[in-house]
């Protein structure tokens, strides 16, 4: 099984969803399917196949999280030196003066809200 490397923070804030995900968004969507059904044919209920919808997109997302938090390697970024740009690792760019300019840090897939990234 791959390892997915990312920060402290990363972790955090993956695990942040899927605690969500779990204890807000699906008890919700399985209470819009329960009234959905109450109003009749389920065949014309457009309420009814948003919410099956919505509940497919959360259950997915909800595989997909806990497939991502256990593989996790998290990386403490505060145990590396050196000069090479690595995972975590920050970097100031030499066209600018210190301090002035874009600072970089580089990331694995997972950086933000758990979503892939490119680059």
């Amino acid at each position: 099984m791959e390892k997915i490397p990312m920060t402290p923070a990363g972790l955090a804030a993956l695990e942040e969803e899927l605690k969500r995900l779990k204890t807000v968004d699906r008890p919700d969507v399985i209470r819009a399917i329960a009234e959905a059904r109450e109003h009749g044919d389920l065949s014309e209920n457009a309420e009814y196949h948003a919410a099956r919808e919505r509940q497919s997109f959360i259950e997915g997302r909800i595989s997909e999280l806990e497939d991502i938090v256990s593989r996790a390697e998290v990386i403490d970024i505060t145990k590396m030196s050196g000069h090479q740009i690595r995972f975590g690792a920050g970097a100031h760019l030499g066209a600018f003066p210190a301090g002035q300019g874009p600072d970089r840090q580089a990331f694995g897939r997972y950086r933000r809200g758990g979503r892939p990234q490119r680059g």
